[in-house]
Order: structure tokens, then C-alpha cells, then sequence
């Protein structure tokens, strides 16, 4: 009976402690850092972007503290589904729905497919089907829409992971990818440096998604999502997302990802 109580005991403060800050009157809210201009790590480990700026003026609005931390995406997500802390930029998916509930999307991510024009000088981009085949490079843990997901899975397409979009455009440059899908801002971004002259991006996206705020559903929090959308639309009459928008890309650093043209050991 004591083996038990004292098993039982232990079970119970552990699942407190696996609460974390969601239950502690400060809710923490998780970005990817290594995505600019939209979102990523500052000098301090702080969150730093549009995405992160856009959450601060709305809980500024609403009243609530909350702590934003910069995180790679692997442990983001970890700790999203263990209840730990929020994600300030998620896209809506079938398992992600079962673990977080979300607010409505608060920005729309087009995402682009950029490629060498004078190697692919033929190459019309239609849909993802055209990508079957090829080697593309994208975000690790990243979802690009329902349709290429699919074509992923099925094994029509050779993807190649990492963490960030100049580690893909550096990949790029070098040919050792066929094409690399980015966010558009992103894209606009790098396509900036001298060095990746000759890229471009297909006319028409692979995929507009929905970004959102998500809340693991253990903390119970749809009226603070509610509560966000109205801090949202209401930042929409008064334009500041744009203004916000205008702001953090002049303030975001290129990424110095020279590109690396040595075949990988």
C-alpha cells in the first residue's frame, strides 16, 4: 500500500511539474529561431521578428503578460506537446489539431519555390507535382500544405532538411539542390545578396497558409485565444500589422551563409 501512495504521489508531481509555465500565470509562447524575417533568435536568445512582434502588440493590447522565447523547432515542438509552452507560428494540420487548439490565423505565409534560372530555364512550376523527382530543400519539422506533405510521404520527392532558409539557398547556389521552398518574405530577403544572383522564384506559390497561435488544449485557454482574436482584428483597422511588417523587415539581419560548395563526406 505505501509502494503505492508513494508511486501515486510521485505520478501527481510530475504531472504538475510537466504543467510548466502554462499553469503558472505567465504564459510562454515558443517561436522558431531560425526563420527571418519573420521570425528569430536576437542577440540574447530572444525572440525577435514579425511574427513575435505582431503577438507582443496584441497581448500589449489585451492586457496579459507574456514571456516570448526563441527556440530551435524540434524543441519548440516538444515542448508544445508536453503542455510546457505555446507556439506563436503554427500551421494548422491534422495531428497538430489533436494536441493544440488554435486561434485564427493572424498572417498569411505565402511560400514560394525558388530554383537556379539558368539551369531550370525550361522549368514551369504548376502545382507540386511538378517538384516530383527532384531534390527540394525545406525547414526541418516544417509543414508545406496538405498536397506536397502528400507527395513527401508517398516518396515523390528527395527532401533535404535544415535549419534555416540561407542554409537551403546556400545549398542552392552550389547545385546541390534542385529547388528549395521559402517563405516569400524570406526569399525577398536573401534574393537581396549579390550572391545568390541568377534565383528566382516561381510565378505562383506552392501553398498560402494560415499562421496561428497555438495552445496545448491541457491549459485550457479558448477564451484567451478568443480574446486574441479581437486583439488581432483590431489591429487590422488600424493598419499596424503592415506598419509592424514595414518595420521588422528593415530591422531583420541577413543571414552571412556563404555558400559551401564542397560536397558533403
Amino acid at each position: 500500500m505505501h509502494r503505492h501512495r508513494i508511486n501515486a504521489y510521485v505520478l501527481l508531481l510530475g504531472l504538475l511539474a510537466g504543467a510548466g509555465p502554462l499553469h503558472a500565470g505567465e504564459l510562454v509562447i515558443n517561436f522558431d529561431a531560425g526563420s527571418p524575417p519573420t521570425m528569430y533568435a536576437g542577440r540574447h536568445g530572444e525572440a525577435q521578428g514579425i511574427y513575435p512582434a505582431i503577438l507582443r502588440r496584441a497581448f500589449e493590447r489585451m492586457g496579459e503578460k507574456v514571456a516570448i522565447q526563441a527556440r530551435p523547432f524540434n524543441r519548440l515542438m516538444a515542448e508544445f506537446l508536453d503542455g510546457r509552452s505555446a507556439v506563436g507560428s503554427l500551421v494548422h494540420s491534422p495531428s497538430r489539431d489533436l494536441s493544440g487548439d488554435f486561434s485564427s490565423p493572424y498572417f498569411t505565409e505565402n511560400v514560394a519555390v525558388y530554383y537556379d534560372a539558368g539551369r531550370w530555364s525550361g522549368f514551369r512550376y504548376a502545382d507540386p507535382a511538378s517538384l516530383k523527382g527532384y531534390r527540394v530543400g525545406v525547414i526541418r519539422g516544417w509543414s508545406y500544405g496538405a498536397a506536397f506533405d502528400q507527395l513527401r510521404h508517398e516518396g515523390g520527392v528527395e527532401v533535404e532538411e535544415v535549419e534555416s532558409d540561407a542554409q537551403n539557398f546556400s545549398k542552392l547556389a552550389c547545385g546541390r539542390l534542385d529547388f528549395v521552398l521559402a517563405p516569400e518574405l524570406a526569399g525577398k530577403k536573401l534574393l537581396a545578396q549579390p550572391r545568390y544572383a541568377g534565383i528566382v522564384a516561381a510565378p505562383n506559390y506552392l501553398v498560402s497558409v494560415g499562421i496561428n497561435l497555438a495552445i496545448n488544449k491541457q491549459a485550457a485557454q479558448r477564451e484567451l485565444l478568443r480574446r486574441f482574436d479581437s486583439a488581432i482584428a483590431e489591429m487590422r483597422q488600424r493598419r499596424e500589422i503592415e506598419s509592424i511588417v514595414t518595420a521588422e523587415l528593415q530591422r531583420a539581419p541577413l543571414r552571412n551563409e556563404r555558400p559551401s560548395c564542397a560536397k558533403p563526406q
